[in-house]
Parts: structure tokens; sequence; C-alpha cells
């Protein structure tokens, strides 16, 4: 008896099929080691993506739409998220000094701790994710990574 992959179980014939199946499954197994470090943090891995995003804006901070760009997933209730974290004290948001009408949300000395605590965890947890990969191998699957999201329009 042979045993079935997923995209075998479905009925998937064509490359591209195949290769969405395996990128979306390898995708969320290679998560769960550095979500599972952030969860017992206290935060969610939206929030952790957005403090790692606002640790690098620079003093000015960012707005929403440019955190919304930078986000690893999309999530679509950016405004939530920030506030978890403005209860949590780890980001502060204010008005734009340019634009009155949008707010600008900037990374706080307890956000940057926070980080700094789960950087090594989360460090760890990604080389635990992927290391069946050698390191040229990792390269490799960078590099196509990289193709494809040139080429899409997300």
């Amino acid at each position: 008896m042979t045993t079935q992959g997923p995209a075998d179980a479905m009925g998937v014939e064509t490359p591209a099929e195949r290769v969405l199946i395996a990128l979306v499954r390898a995708a969320w197994a290679a998560s769960v080691p550095s979500n599972a470090v952030v969860r017992q943090a206290g935060i969610s891995p939206s929030q952790y993506n957005v403090l790692r995003i606002l640790r690098y804006a620079g003093a000015g901070g960012l707005s929403r739409n440019d955190i919304g760009d930078r986000m690893v997933t999309r999530d679509p209730d950016l405004t939530r998220i920030l506030n978890g974290l403005a209860r949590l004290k780890a980001v502060r948001t204010r008005r734009s000094e340019t634009d009155g009408r949008s707010r600008v949300s900037e990374i706080t000395d307890r956000g940057r701790a926070l980080l700094q605590r789960l950087d090594g965890d989360v460090r760890a947890a990604a080389t635990t994710a992927l290391g069946g990969l050698t390191t040229a191998q990792l390269q490799q699957l960078e590099r196509l990574l990289a193709a494809f999201h040139a080429g899409t329009t997300c």
C-alpha cells in the first residue's frame, strides 16, 4: 500500500496545484514552533509581527497602512491588534503630525524588551522548524520564494 500525500488524496494533478498545497502545508508546519513561543509570552503571532515591524520603523513610527503593507500575513483587524499591544504598553499610538486624520504607532521600551526576551527563542524555533534543510537548501528556498513573491500581486 502506497502512502498518499495531501495532494494525492485530493486528486490534484498539476505541478502548480501540488506545489501550492505543499507550500501552504510547509508554511503552516514551519510556523508552529515560533507561534508557540510567542503565544507562551502572552501575545499572538500577529502582535509579534507588528512589534517586529515597529522595532525597525524608526522614531517616527508607522501608520496602520504602512504596518499592514509589511505584515507577514494579512490581518483584517490591525486596529484590534494595535489596541491589544497598547493595553500591554508595548506600543503607543498618536495622531500623525503631518495628517491629523491619520494615527501613527510606535514601539515602546516595554515592547522592545518583550522582543529582546523572545528573540533567541524565536530564532531557535525557526532553526528547529527548518533544521532538516542545509544552509545551501535554505538559501535556495529563500531565492525561490523571493522569485515567487516577485511574481505575485500581493
